[in-house]
């Protein structure tokens, strides 16, 4: 058992090479600072914890084109302010728990199913589930039937705005960034099967009969686990590269083309190749006019047949439900059992927050494979685990609500860079930061 486990482990442990994580780490971080501090500056630091929940807008379509981005913001946003409606309603019911939970489960699996279908991205139906548990579980009145969703609304507007600013410096920043992470996936994808194969597959051969195998990736070292996770990786950005590029950007469109016929791997894999799409892919990341690359037939032909497919179809289709399904019930099931579980032992025992265990299925289980749903779990009970020590240890520090802010917006920074990098990393912040809102909103909530 100890064995089959291990490899596992391990395989959650690994941290992700990224790029151009601070922008994006930034903007999420102010977005959710700025409300903080209006509302706290106001006197109303009470409400800080629902205000969050529309900052949470800002987490979505990280690195989309402009054009897509607007509209995955503003599906994100009011998805938000629907969630925390119907987390308030719960709120207000005779056994919040209850039906707290089982809203939970159906808000997780409806956003997991949406998220998926229209290939949304991180943090799917994740930030939708949070603002429901959250407003479920918190004091309510009638009253904030209205204020609640007004305070989401207002905060989402203003992430919305945060996350769309880069629009006015370069436009076109996405659009290369998606390019030079097909090139450089590719890169990996080369490196990766030259490696695993050996010096004789990286050098064209197979054994003793040189002549006798073309130059090329040994199918072996492709059929490995790190193989076959390179391939998948450098297909994802290779099509959201497809996506990003417009069809007036021909120069542009002839690279993530380039990469294509790297995966397609019908040149072999070699070194030089490698290095050849790293330059690309440098290249191509800096502001001006795109790298001119000699071009074959085959891709020249590719970037035709993608013309043709954009104009009969300018954005791409929502996902068949059928691949969809399957991981929609698997979150909404879970989250229910879970949250069932959790309210049950939270009646006997006395401990707070049942919410979390129901927020972890969602969290869990909305990953596209059971592989990944282990790794996920593995993950975040380490993450979880360590983050409840610095937690305690922020809350324990002295200074008063302001400390507070700076200590959430901090939080905030870290967990969008470690997210990407590894989700159990993340937790380091997330968890912190989910207790310090908590902490700000009921260290000053009014008496009721």
């Amino acid at each position: 058992m100890a064995r089959s486990i291990m490899p596992e482990v391990r395989a959650a442990a690994k941290v992700r090479p990224v790029d151009a994580a601070w922008a994006f780490a930034l903007r999420a971080g102010l977005a959710v600072a700025f409300p903080l501090v209006v509302l706290v500056a106001a006197g109303e630091p009470a409400w800080a914890g629902v205000a969050t929940f529309g900052a949470f807008t800002a987490l979505y379509a990280r690195d989309e084109p402009y054009r897509r981005r607007a509209r995955v913001l503003t599906a994100a946003a009011t998805g938000l302010i629907a969630c925390v409606l119907a987390g308030t309603l719960t709120a207000l019911t005779p056994q919040p728990e209850v039906f707290g939970t089982a809203a939970v489960a159906v808000t997780g699996g409806v956003a997991t199913l949406l998220c998926g279908r229209f290939r949304v991205g991180p943090p799917g139906g994740l930030m939708f589930a949070f603002a429901t548990a959250v407003t479920g579980a918190m004091p309510a009145t009638s009253t904030d039937l209205w204020r609640h969703p007004l305070l989401c609304a207002g905060s989402a507007a203003l992430a919305w705005l945060i996350a769309m600013a880069g629009v006015l410096v370069d436009r076109e920043a996405p659009m290369r960034l998606a390019v030079a992470r097909a090139l450089r996936a590719a890169a990996a994808l080369n490196d990766t099967a030259t490696g695993l194969a050996g010096p004789n597959a990286a050098a064209g051969t197979a054994g003793p009969n040189p002549a006798a195998t073309p130059a090329g990736p040994n199918d072996d070292a492709l059929a490995s686990p790190a193989g076959l996770l390179a391939r998948q990786q450098a297909s994802a950005a290779i099509e959201r590269a497809w996506r990003a590029v417009p069809p007036d950007r021909p120069a542009e469109a002839l690279l993530v083309a380039r990469a294509e016929t790297e995966l397609s791997g019908i040149n072999g894999h070699r070194p030089e190749a490698a290095k050849a799409l790293r330059a690309l892919a440098d290249a191509v990341a800096r502001r001006g006019p795109a790298p001119i690359a000699e071009m074959a037939q085959a891709e020249t032909d590719e970037v035709l047949g993608r013309r043709v497919y954009t104009l009969l179809l300018r954005e791409p289709g929502a996902r068949r439900p059928g691949p969809v399904w399957p991981a929609a019930a698997r979150v909404a099931l879970g989250a229910l059992a879970a949250g069932a579980v959790a309210g049950l032992l939270a009646h006997v025992t006395g401990l707070g927050h049942p919410y979390w265990a129901a927020l972890s299925a969602v969290a869990v289980l909305q990953a596209d494979s059971l592989r990944l749903s282990l790794h996920k779990a593995i993950q975040r009970a380490a993450g979880t685990t360590i983050g409840l020590f610095l937690a305690g240890a922020a809350v324990a520090l002295p200074g008063d609500r302001w400390t507070l802010v700076a200590s959430i917006a901090i939080a905030q920074v870290c967990a969008e860079l470690l997210v990407v990098r590894n989700y159990g990393l993340a937790m380091l912040a997330i968890t912190p930061l989910a207790l310090l809102v908590g902490e700000l909103a009921g260290r000053h909530r009014p008496p009721t």
